[in-house]
């Protein structure tokens, strides 16, 4: 291949510089990098690196779905008692305490008249979770809070237990809200009744927050308790901690 100098010298005047570059430098093909070797690697190149990307995504669902995998065979241990009952999102109740109910208001429906009910006459043989609440506690009353309350009543009353909604405000508070025919019903209510019908003892350990979650054997000594919202490991742990008071 000639140089574009010897070109040059040979050809003045009949083709333009640009021209002798381009057929020094392989003519039109020089000018088409896409159609040449290099470009062919660079596709190549790009094809593996959205290659990897794909594969990267796909090893973080595995990854995830493995996780679930995990969590899940470690629950179902702790269910039949293969393993030890170690939650993170409840706290142990320190010495032997107990929930002591009285009286309450019972409303079963949006709308219903509250009737009286007296709870120290109730007798069970299933393990129970007590969930406070108020109007004013605004995660208590967050729709996605009673959406995963209806969830932890289905899958308690599936585990052997039972689960008892108490409203701790006025009852003309609780029925004239205008939010009341969203609240989870059936609803116990009782003014104070966290005061009420906790030991000082426990009140002193765990304090008042609301929303409010207790766990506790038929007789009504306190197992676990939890202050928060009821995010799905919660939801997890408070049904394993019913199905663990049975033993």
């Amino acid at each position: 291949m000639r140089s574009p100098e010897i070109l040059a010298r040979r050809l003045p005047g009949v083709l333009p510089l640009a021209v002798i570059v381009a057929l020094g430098c392989g003519g039109a093909a020089a000018q088409e990098p896409e159609r040449g070797p290099l470009a062919e690697a660079l596709r190549a190149l790009d094809a593996q690196q959205r290659r990897v990307a794909e594969l990267e995504r796909a090893n973080a669902a595995l990854e995830s779905e493995r996780a679930a995998l995990a969590d899940r065979l470690r629950t179902a241990e702790q269910r039949l008692g293969l393993r030890d009952f170690e939650p993170t999102m409840l706290k142990p109740v320190r010495g032997a305490l107990t929930f002591r109910p009285d009286h309450a208001q019972r409303v079963g429906e949006a709308g219903a008249r509250a009737r009286k009910v007296d709870l120290r006459r109730k007798e069970s043989d299933r393990p129970f979770v007590v969930a406070y609440w108020a109007t004013w506690c605004v995660p208590c009353v967050a729709p996605d809070e009673i959406a995963a309350l209806r969830d932890l009543r289905v899958q308690v009353d599936r585990a052997g237990g039972s689960l008892w909604s108490v409203a701790v405000d006025d009852l003309a508070a609780v029925q004239g809200d205008a939010r009341a025919s969203g609240w989870f019903y059936p609803l116990l209510q009782r003014k104070d009744a966290h005061l009420e019908w906790l030991p000082k003892a426990f009140i002193d350990q765990a304090g008042l927050g609301l929303p409010l979650f207790l766990v506790m054997r038929p007789d009504g000594e306190l197992l676990w308790w939890r202050h928060g919202t009821l995010e799905p490991p919660a939801v997890d742990e408070l049904v394993t901690a019913v199905i663990r008071a049975q033993r």
